[in-house]
Parts: structure tokens; C-alpha cells; sequence
């Protein structure tokens, strides 16, 4: 099952025409483990992730809203943990020039 990450650094891949070979010396990243997180059959660790994004002028943005501490009202689609929600985000973002 390919993961919404492993398309997007696909799309990136084309639009700024930079090969498997090429992201793989620059960011470290084993080929083949690169090859199985394109085709969905592995992931990449977070910092190796960003470190690929980087690359393309883009950084993971990360975002907890609520802890378990917190006194929060949450609507009941929300995950709960004890009475609290958790909410975790990662998305990405151009970088600042």
C-alpha cells in the first residue's frame, strides 16, 4: 500500500527532475530501502523524511493540540485519551526564504 508521503516525494522527484540514485547519496537513505518506501512496503524514519524535503525546499510542521493534563471539551469524533483529546498533525510547508 503506497503511503500519501511516498507519492509525494514521487511528484517532487518528477517536477524537479532528481533521481533515486541522486536523493539517495545526498540524504544517506539505502537504495533499496528507498525503492520499498516508494512501492509502500516500508517507511522512512521522520528525520530522514525531512531531510528528503529539504532537499526540495519544503519542512515537516508538526502540531499537538491537547494533552492529557489539559482541561479540554472535545466533540465525541475525537480521539480520547481518559477524557482528554489528542490531536497530532504532520504536515509540510515551503521553507522561508
Amino acid at each position: 500500500m503506497k503511503t500519501k508521503w511516498a507519492d509525494l516525494v514521487r511528484d517532487l522527484m518528477r517536477e524537479h527532475a532528481v533521481s533515486e540514485r541522486r536523493l539517495c547519496i545526498v540524504t544517506g537513505v539505502n537504495r533499496s530501502s528507498f525503492r520499498r518506501f516508494l512501492q509502500g512496503e516500508s517507511h522512512l524514519t521522520i528525520d530522514r523524511l525531512d531531510k528528503l524535503l529539504e532537499l526540495f525546499g519544503y519542512e515537516l510542521d508538526f502540531m499537538k493540540v491537547g494533552t492529557a493534563t489539559e482541561d479540554i471539551l472535545a466533540p465525541p469524533e475525537l480521539p480520547l485519551t481518559g477524557n482528554r483529546p489528542i490531536i497530532r498533525t504532520i504536515s509540510i510547508r515551503r521553507k522561508a526564504a
